[in-house]
């Protein structure tokens, strides 16, 4: 990463021969990316983390009712 969105390539670059190259007119390109997919993937994500962000909270609430019963003993 180079900095301000910019980044590096690892490896050099190597630019596509022109007899390669092929433009069609009249066509879509179509998308790597699957939008059904890609949301159920997200709202999976999400659960995972607020069901971490739930085990975090209560395991602070029982670290602090453990503290207080030890203070009350002594």
């Amino acid at each position: 990463r180079v900095g301000q969105n910019l980044f590096r390539p690892l490896a050099p670059l190597q630019a596509v021969p022109p007899q390669e190259r092929h433009v069609a007119g009249g066509f879509l390109e179509i998308s790597g990316v699957r939008p059904a997919r890609a949301m159920m993937e997200l709202i999976e994500t999400s659960r995972a983390y607020e069901a971490n962000v739930k085990m975090i909270q209560n395991h602070d609430q029982l670290t602090g009712a453990l503290v207080n019963r030890l203070l009350k003993a002594n």
